[in-house]
C-alpha cells in the first residue's frame, strides 16, 4: 500500500484546469459531448482535474469576469476559455497544451495560446487581430500556416492560458479584466491589458515594485476551431487571392494606373481612411461633438473609399453573396442604400437582371466609379442599363416603393442613424425585407461614430441581418401567436 506521504505527493502533482464557458441560455448537445470527452481525456492523459465553470450572466463581460473570479478562487493552474457553441476535440487541446509548454524562439516561456477560430457570422473571418500604427485593431488576413506567431488581439472562443496572466489582469482591474467599452470589446480589453502600453484601456499591470507586467499572446494556426454549424476552415480564405486580383485590376483600369500601384493602395486602404478621418477630426475627439455637416462633407469628398471598399469587397464577396441572396428571391424593386461602389446591388443584378435597382450614396468618387461599372457590365449583357438608377446626395421621397433594401455597413458611419432608419422604413413596402448590418463602435475604425439597434425603430429581426417592418404580415402574425400563447397559459400560484 502507498504511504500517506506518497499519496500527498501524488495529489500535489495533480494540476487544476478551469474550463470557463460563458453560456447564452443553453448549451448544444454536440458541445457537451465534446466537453465531457475532453474532461475525461484531461484526467487520463494529463492527470489534470478539470473544473467546469459555467456562467449564464449577461452581458458577456460580466459573465467572463465571473468565470475569471471562479478560476482564481479555485486556485486553478490553467484556464481554458470556450464558447458554448465551439467544436473542439482532445487533439485541439493537446496541440494548444504542447504549444503553451514550449519556449518561443527567444527562449521565453509562453503563457497564452489561441488557435485560428472563426467568427460566428459571415463573413467568417479568423478572429485574430494586430494593432496598426494608429493603435487600432485590424484583422489578420494573411498568416503562416505551419508555426505559432504572436498576435495583439483575439476572441476568447478557444484560449488556453496559465493562471498568472489572469491573476495579474484581475488585480489590475479590481476584478474586471473583461470590460466592454466604447473603444474595445471585452475580449480585446483583456488583450490590451496584456500589451502593457495601450491607449485604449489606460490600465497597466504592474508588480509590487511598480514595474510593468506584459504577456505575449500566441496563435497556433494548426489549431482550427469553427463554431458549431460552421464548416469554415483556413481553406475559406483561399479565394481571396483571386478576388483581390479581379477587383483591384478593375479599379486600376478605371483609374488608369498600374495594377501594382492600385493593389498596394487597396491593401492599405482601410488604414489610409483611418488616417484621413483623424487628420480631419482629430485622434481623440469626442464623436458627439462632430457636427453632422462636417461628417457629410467628409464622406462626400473623400476618394479613399475607392481603395478601402475594393479591398473589403474582395475579401467578402463569397460570404456576402449569402447575405444578399439568401432570403428574398427576384425582388422586383431593390434599393442599395449607402451603396459605396455598388457591390451588393451589382451582385444581386448578376442573378436577377430584370430587377429595378436603385443605388444611393453621397460620395462623388464612389458613384462615378459605380456608373463606370454599370456601363461596362451592361455592355457585356449582364443586365440592362435602364434598370439601374444612381441617386447622389438625396433620394426622392418614395414611400412603400421597395421590395428589398440593403443597408449593410452604413448606419454606424452616420451622425443620426435613427433618422435614416425612419426614412428606410417609409421607403420599404409593408411586407418588404431590409438586409442590414451595423458594426459596433470600437477600436477598428474611428469612422464608426454611431450605434443603433434597428429592432427598436419600427422593425423586427427575423434572421441574420434580416428585418421586416413591425406592421408586416409576418410581424402581426408573430405578435398574434405570442398573445394567443400567453392568453392560454395557466399559472398555478404556489400554495403556502
Amino acid at each position: 500500500m502507498s504511504s500517506i506521504q506518497e499519496i500527498k505527493n501524488k495529489e500535489n502533482e495533480i494540476k487544476k484546469l478551469a474550463i470557463c464557458v460563458p453560456m447564452r441560455g443553453k448549451v448544444d448537445v454536440i458541445f457537451m459531448q465534446s466537453y465531457l470527452a475532453l474532461f475525461i481525456h484531461l484526467l487520463k492523459k494529463r492527470g489534470i482535474v478539470a473544473q467546469p465553470v459555467f456562467s449564464d450572466a449577461m452581458p458577456l463581460d460580466k459573465a467572463r469576469n465571473q468565470l475569471a473570479k471562479s478560476a482564481i478562487l479555485n486556485k486553478s493552474d490553467y484556464a481554458l476559455w470556450l464558447d458554448s457553441d465551439m467544436v473542439m476535440t482532445e487533439a485541439h487541446f493537446e496541440k494548444a497544451w504542447n504549444t503553451l509548454h514550449k519556449l518561443d524562439d527567444e527562449g521565453k516561456e509562453r503563457f497564452i495560446v489561441s488557435g485560428i477560430y472563426y467568427e460566428r457570422e459571415i463573413p467568417y473571418d479568423a478572429v485574430i487581430r494586430n494593432k496598426n500604427e494608429l493603435g487600432l485593431y485590424s484583422k489578420i488576413m494573411d498568416f503562416p500556416d505551419d508555426k505559432p506567431f504572436k498576435i495583439d488581439g483575439m476572441g476568447f472562443g478557444f484560449v488556453l492560458m496559465k493562471s498568472q496572466p489572469l491573476k495579474d489582469a484581475f488585480a489590475a482591474t479590481q476584478g474586471k479584466p473583461f470590460q466592454w467599452t466604447e473603444k474595445v470589446s471585452e475580449d480585446l480589453h483583456f488583450c490590451d491589458l496584456m500589451s502593457g502600453n495601450s491607449e485604449l484601456t489606460n490600465i497597466r499591470m504592474v508588480d509590487k515594485d511598480k514595474n510593468p507586467i506584459t504577456y505575449d499572446i500566441w496563435c497556433d494556426p494548426e489549431i482550427q476551431i469553427p463554431h458549431y454549424g460552421s464548416y469554415t476552415t483556413q481553406w475559406h480564405h483561399l479565394h481571396y487571392k483571386l478576388d483581390e486580383y479581379a477587383d483591384t485590376s478593375e479599379l486600376a483600369r478605371y483609374l488608369k494606373i498600374q495594377s501594382e500601384e492600385c493593389y498596394t493602395k487597396c491593401v492599405n486602404g482601410a488604414l489610409a481612411m483611418c488616417k484621413e478621418w483623424q487628420s480631419v477630426f482629430g485622434k481623440n475627439r469626442d464623436d458627439s461633438t462632430i457636427p453632422e455637416a462636417e461628417v457629410l462633407k467628409f464622406y462626400r469628398n473623400t476618394k479613399g473609399y475607392l481603395y478601402d471598399l475594393t479591398w473589403f469587397w474582395s475579401h467578402s464577396r463569397q460570404t456576402r453573396d449569402m447575405v444578399v441572396k439568401r432570403w428574398v428571391k427576384d425582388a422586383p424593386r431593390v434599393l442599395d442604400f449607402g451603396c459605396g461602389l455598388g457591390d451588393y446591388g451589382l451582385m444581386y443584378l448578376a442573378d436577377y437582371p430584370k430587377t429595378k435597382m436603385d443605388f444611393y450614396d453621397i460620395n462623388i468618387a464612389n458613384l462615378d466609379y459605380l456608373k463606370y461599372r454599370i456601363d461596362k457590365k451592361s455592355e457585356k449583357g449582364h443586365f440592362q442599363k435602364e434598370n439601374c438608377t444612381v441617386y447622389e446626395g438625396e433620394l426622392p421621397p418614395n414611400e412603400d416603393k421597395y421590395d428589398m433594401i440593403f443597408a449593410l455597413d452604413v448606419l454606424e458611419h452616420l451622425k443620426n442613424p435613427s433618422v435614416e432608419v425612419a426614412k428606410i422604413r417609409k421607403m420599404l413596402k409593408r411586407n418588404g425585407t431590409l438586409i442590414a448590418q451595423v458594426s459596433p463602435k470600437g477600436a477598428f475604425q474611428p469612422q464608426h461614430i454611431s450605434e443603433i439597434d434597428i429592432s427598436r425603430h419600427g422593425f423586427i429581426q427575423t434572421d441574420l441581418y434580416t428585418y421586416v417592418r413591425d406592421d408586416s404580415d409576418m410581424a402581426v402574425s408573430y405578435a398574434a401567436n405570442v398573445k394567443r400563447i400567453k392568453d392560454n397559459m395557466v399559472v398555478n400560484p404556489m400554495k403556502r
